[in-house]
């Protein structure tokens, strides 16, 4: 997180001031695919690369920043059905516009779904249940509408097999309209 914080704060000074957002390029609605790695256990780790998707409504908070909610989907170990990790549920974000290209932003989530847990002696279960995500990043907005975000997410995880913490850098192509 202290590295999305410092690239963020380099990401403003050069920028220089931000440039207001003018109505008729704000974009009420987007729809995000993307791809991150999640890895749940110390030792022996389940998990892996992860395509995401997302769906979001936005309204403007000032004349830089802009709030958002709605709902993520992502799944993970695709080694068999038996094993596929899912998690969804929904989410709220804000973003803050550095530039006229750049923004930083970050989200909360409370995913719900089933993950594949593995503790220290190689027993693996699934475990259903609430698996909170926070994410913080920075976008690049290629052409109107059209953006790419790199960022890193945290997800808490709290099974009988294993309790910790889940870093998830997360690589993303938003579309708004």
């Amino acid at each position: 997180m202290r590295v999305a914080a410092v690239v963020a704060a380099a990401a403003a000074l050069l920028a220089g001031p931000a440039a207001a957002l003018e109505p008729s390029k704000e974009r009420r609605w987007s729809a995000e695919l993307g791809v991150t790695h999640v890895a749940l256990g110390d030792q022996h780790p389940t998990g892996g690369w992860t395509p995401t998707a997302a769906a979001r409504r936005w309204w403007p908070a000032s004349e830089r920043a802009r709030v958002s909610a709605g709902v993520s989907l992502a799944a993970f170990d695709f080694s068999s059905l038996r094993w596929l990790g899912v998690l969804a549920g929904p989410e709220a974000g804000l973003d803050y516009r550095i530039s006229e290209s750049w923004s930083a932003g970050g989200a909360l989530a409370l995913d719900a779904g089933r993950v594949p847990v593995c503790n220290n002696w190689d027993l693996c279960v699934r475990f259903w249940g609430f698996f909170p995500r926070a994410r913080a990043g920075l976008t690049y907005e290629a052409s109107p509408g059209v953006s790419t975000s790199l960022g890193l997410g945290v997800r808490y995880v709290n099974t009988l097999a294993w309790e910790g913490l889940s870093w998830e850098p997360v690589a993303s192509a938003r579309f708004g309209w």
